[in-house]
């Protein structure tokens, strides 16, 4: 049960440090630090192993690519504000690490769900019967 606790726990930690970071703020009291579209493109990337099986047997590393690929081609699609002046890298990288973590921890934590219902599976169904159905047989000469 491990490998379902600990990213369940990372995912919600996470969600809290990004909330805290948004309050607090890396940018100044008027502002949030994350952009809302970062709130979510997270959620997407904690979704998307769960919707798409190739993506939870997938490498993480993929995910990972994917999730922060998707960050820089919206952000720099979308237009800056002309009040927010330049390109600010220290915002840019908790908006990427955000994506990033949130698709990792959710990867991690599909692939440990999947395996448990696998292993419930084969429990239940018997995929890997410890005893024959039928009960004892007597060898036949």
């Amino acid at each position: 049960m491990t490998h379902i606790r600990r990213p369940l726990l990372g995912l919600l930690s996470l969600l809290v440090g990004a909330v805290t970071i948004d309050r607090f703020g890396l940018q100044g009291a008027e502002e949030g630090a994350l952009a809302p579209w970062v709130y979510g493109l997270a959620l997407g990337a904690v979704a998307l192993p769960f919707l798409l099986p190739a993506l939870r047997r997938a490498r993480p590393w993929a995910l990972l690519a994917l999730a922060v690929g998707a960050y820089l081609a919206i952000k720099a699609l979308l237009p800056h504000s002309p009040g927010l002046g330049a390109f600010r890298l220290h915002v840019a990288a908790v908006e990427a690490a955000v994506v990033g973590l949130a698709a990792l921890l959710a990867h991690r934590l599909a692939a440990g769900l999947e395996g448990l219902d696998h292993a419930l599976a084969a429990i239940g169904f018997g995929d890997y019967p410890a005893l024959p159905l039928e009960g004892p047989q007597k060898l036949s000469r």
